[in-house]
């Protein structure tokens, strides 16, 4: 019960609101101010000011005479000023209930000495601490070009217990402009679907709380379509534009790879499409080669090959609309030529020049467009059409072609004048890589050289000597140079060329540094850009998550860690056990219990062992052999065939915690002929499923993958030559049908084409990513249903070798084989983002 204390006087004088007393004979002051006040926690002032007016001249003083809470509090004696003596916390009141209502009684006194009382509340309310965290996407990832992208984030509270958001503590939330809501069961977690087009460069979320407080982030991320490989680019150095033609990683159910013409601004670091597939044209582009940059008369040609040898085809482009036309049609008069290499343009007269014929054969050609006829181009020595050209190139201003042929295993550089009918030859070069007529070559003149981009290494080549001087420039960072892709400028000698992931790299033709992979000098841009960083993650493999949070990536090569939020790529071990490319990574589990690793390695070489099961201690990163099958050892041991563990995600070592061992399948040649287990502990081996018949029973033969349910000891066997899925107990040695084409609802073949299997045992179901798309298939009913189509937004994941799910459930990451990296899709609204590549 509150206990108020009033401190009165003997009169007959009225009272204030909030009590009254005595003085003179004048009328007590009364007070003005109000009767509560709210304020903020974690400070000492509460913005509560007394006041209140007096009968008499002189003024009015204030003082605390009572209150459950009054020792919590000072007043100003003159201005009325109420403040808290020790700032409170509102997650742990100090006021006489507990309830953050803290009591005083004021009184006013005025000169005569009458006096007054007030009751006061001051209401403590919380003061909220938010902090914005996006979990999703990783940093600089690129989302591939999609219409709409799917963020997700946490908001949480330092003050509060667990970090737990009370509803009423966010006023709003804002993602790029657009307002998200929260979820009234979990306010703290939020989700948000964003508009996005290619120039998405940013996530800015901004956040207001109840308090009008405002909290922002940022979070760089990409939203532009992946390239496959970049296979045809020529570089305008005036407006440092870069054409290309690439294969977009999207697939067409009908033609395959799409095929798009391309835009790269090297300044800006921004690109356009100009147009894809047929798109304004009856000209596809898929079979476009030789792309050559008109800058008189700002336009693209490139040669259309799929009507070779018949027709030589060229088509232009339209730089604004990118729409193609036919540019000409010439009739190739020799249609057992099997081959045209490398073409030139000379935009002054009208005229091109072309090699064609056999590989190491080829011979020069010409072109007249004003009549569309084709000539050979006759060697003035010899009076026959010049031959075995390798590499050329044209000097429209001079009159001049510049040509490298190959008579032998070495180059000569020649220089016909077309002007003069005249043909010089050098004969110095020592050089003997030879491109075959798929490199590029390039003239600086104000340097007296050409610049070679052939199949192999670049090369400077001095147009007065012929001397030949190679820069064994084949890669830039991470990223190898795709041959034939080099662009030019010779006005600020300055390079590009498109790297084999689907970049474009600035690299140095006149070396600085001693570095030959010019690792250092070269600058990738940021198109297309390789999200995370680190060693590269190959195109096969399993991965599962770590106790960290980690993607544990295994392949071939070792063992490294990917992260989820930046998509970094980090090294566990690059052998297991150690050696030097002795052993092979077959297939690993991971035991989450106790943070270690099992694997199996594979015998390569003059190695001595057919197979060793081995232990990794992530933690100590140490490394034990437990057990190993010598070569001697392989034929007639029982539990020692001759095996090859399978590369499929969960589909080759099973981790039976509760009995301290792992199950795999023995295979040959993707064939699954039998099982055993070995014990954790001792290492022994011992065969399993001695009673069935490899023959008949589903749980052998090939396409078959697995994964465990260690809460019911069951195997599910996932069995793709009979498309169905199968659940055995370890335990009851039973089989029973989980879904086939005659169980369960749904598409068929999902078993038939799979790639990579998974659990979402929260959902009841696995997940089999098949013709790659996801399934899921339901254990219960065995019904079997899309869950991610390969035809929405967003990169594909071509040919997955390996699936996982998240351990919140909501995104499976996906290895792609055909391309080499990992992908993270959002399971709610299919959302794919590129995590690590």
């Amino acid at each position: 019960m509150r206990k108020l204390i009033y401190l009165t006087a003997l009169t007959t004088t009225l009272v204030a609101c909030g009590g009254g007393g005595g003085g003179g004979g004048s009328n007590p002051p009364e007070f003005t101010s109000d009767a509560s006040v709210t304020v903020l926690e974690n400070r000492t002032a509460t913005g509560y000011v007394a006041t209140a007016v007096s009968s008499d001249e002189g003024g009015v003083t204030f003082s605390i005479v009572g209150g459950e809470d009054a020792d919590s509090f000072s007043v100003d004696g003159a201005t009325g000023e109420l403040a808290f003596i020790t700032p409170q916390n509102f997650e742990a009141p100090n006021d006489g209930n507990g309830n953050n209502s803290y009591l005083l009684t004021l009184q006013a006194t005025d000169a005569e000495g009458n006096t007054s009382t007030l009751d006061l509340t001051v209401n403590v309310t919380n003061e909220f601490n938010l902090g914005i965290t996006q979990t999703f996407p990783s940093v600089n990832a690129n989302y591939g070009g999609v219409n709409e992208v799917v963020v997700t984030g946490l908001i949480s509270d330092s003050e509060s217990e667990n970090n737990i958001i009370p509803m009423g503590a966010v006023e709003s939330l804002t993602v790029n402009g657009v307002e998200v809501e929260l979820d009234p069961q979990n306010p703290g977690a939020w989700t948000a679907s964003i508009p996005a087009d290619q120039t998405l460069r940013s996530l800015d979320i901004s956040l207001t709380d109840a308090n009008g407080n405002i909290t922002e982030a940022s979070q760089a991320v990409i939203n532009i379509p992946v390239f496959r490989q970049v296979t045809q680019t020529v570089y305008d150095e005036d407006s440092q534009q870069i054409y290309f033609i690439a294969t977009v990683d999207d697939v067409d159910s009908d033609r395959g790879f799409v095929f798009t013409l391309g835009r790269f601004d090297v300044a800006a670091a921004t690109y356009e499409i100009l147009s894809e597939l047929d798109e304004g044209s009856d000209f596809a582009i898929e079979n476009a080669v030789n792309l050559i940059f008109d800058s008189m008369n700002q336009r693209l040609i490139y040669r259309d090959n799929s009507v070779f040898p018949d027709i030589i085809r060229f088509v232009e482009v339209d730089l604004l609309t990118g729409n193609r036309t036919l540019f000409a049609d010439v009739v190739n008069d020799d249609d057992t030529d099997t081959r045209v290499n490398n073409f030139v343009y000379d935009e002054i007269n009208n005229r091109g020049f072309l090699t064609k014929g056999i590989s190491g054969q080829l011979e020069l050609y010409s072109i007249d467009f004003n009549l569309n006829s084709l000539a050979g181009v006759i060697n003035p020595d010899t009076n026959e059409i010049i031959s075995n050209i390798d590499q050329f190139t044209l000097n429209s201003n001079v009159d001049r072609i510049y040509f490298l042929s190959s008579p032998g295993d070495f180059y000569n550089l020649n220089i016909l004048d077309l002007s003069e009918n005249t043909l010089q030859t050098f004969s110095e070069s020592t050089v003997r890589s030879r491109s075959a007529g798929r490199g590029r070559l390039f003239i600086d003149e104000d340097r007296n050289r050409l610049i070679l981009d052939p199949f192999g290494d670049y090369a400077l080549i001095d147009k007065l000597t012929g001397e030949v001087e190679s820069l064994l420039t084949s890669r830039v960072g991470n990223g190898f140079i795709q041959s034939g892709t080099l662009g030019y400028g010779p006005i600020s000698n300055t390079s590009v060329a498109a790297t084999r992931d689907g970049r474009f790299a600035q690299i140095a033709i006149d070396q600085e540094v001693t570095d030959s992979s010019l690792e250092n000098e070269g600058v990738i841009t940021p198109f297309l850009p390789r999200s995370g960083d680190g060693r590269l993650l190959g195109s096969t493999g399993t991965f599962f998550l770590s106790e960290n949070n980690e993607l544990l990536r295994v392949n071939t090569l070792g063992i490294f860690a990917v992260n989820l939020q930046n998509g970094d790529r980090s090294e566990v071990t690059a052998d297991f056990p150690g050696g030097t490319n002795a052993s092979a990574i077959s297939s690993v589990v991971f035991d989450q219990n106790d943070n270690r690793v099992f694997g199996l390695t594979v015998g390569q070489g003059l190695n001595s062992f057919a197979s060793r099961f081995s232990l990794l201690e992530l933690d100590s990163d140490t490394t034990t052999v437990l057990s190993e099958i010598p070569f001697s050892e392989t034929e007639g041991q029982s539990g020692n065939s001759p095996i090859t563990i399978g590369n499929r995600n969960r589909g080759s070592l099973l981790h039976d915690v509760d009995r301290n061992r792992v199950i795999t399948a023995v295979t040959r040649f993707d064939t699954t002929i039998r099982y055993f287990s070995v014990d954790t502990d001792t290492a022994e081996r011992a065969p399993l499923f001695d009673d069935f018949d490899p023959e008949t029973s589903p749980l052998f033969g090939d396409n078959i993958l697995r994964v465990f349910d260690q809460s019911s000891d069951v195997i599910l066997v996932s069995n793709g030559e009979r498309d169905s899925l199968y659940r055995f107990n370890l335990m009851t040695q039973e089989l029973a049908l989980v879904s086939s084409d005659t169980l369960g609802d749904g598409p068929a073949g999902v078993f038939t084409n799979q790639s990579a299997i998974t659990t979402d045992f929260d959902n009841n179901r696995v997940l089999i990513a098949s013709d790659n798309t996801i399934h899921a298939v339901d254990l219960t009913t065995g019904n079997r249903s899309v869950l991610i189509a390969s035809d929405e937004s967003g990169p594909v994941f071509l040919n997955p070798g390996a699936i996982e799910l998240s351990e919140d459930s909501e995104r499976l990451y996906v290895s792609s084989r055909t391309r080499g990296l990992i992908l993270s899709i959002h399971l709610a609204s299919g959302q794919k983002t590129i995590l690590s590549d």
